[in-house]
């Protein structure tokens, strides 16, 4: 399980460390915070991704 921390507004993450994860479909979860006490606020959304290797 990867979890980025914050993201701030404007941001993205492209790429993550998978560790020993198989290539195939995977779920994210998003969760929105407070921009001031970062306190989770409303749901959060998942989605269905694919995971692939890279060429490094």
């Amino acid at each position: 399980m990867y979890e980025s921390g914050v993201v701030e507004t404007g941001k993205t993450i492209e790429t993550c460390p998978a560790g020993d994860i198989k290539e195939g479909e995977a779920y994210i979860e998003i969760q929105a915070l407070d921009a001031k006490t970062l306190d989770s606020h409303g749901n959060p959304t998942r989605v269905k991704v694919r995971v692939e290797q890279t060429e490094n």
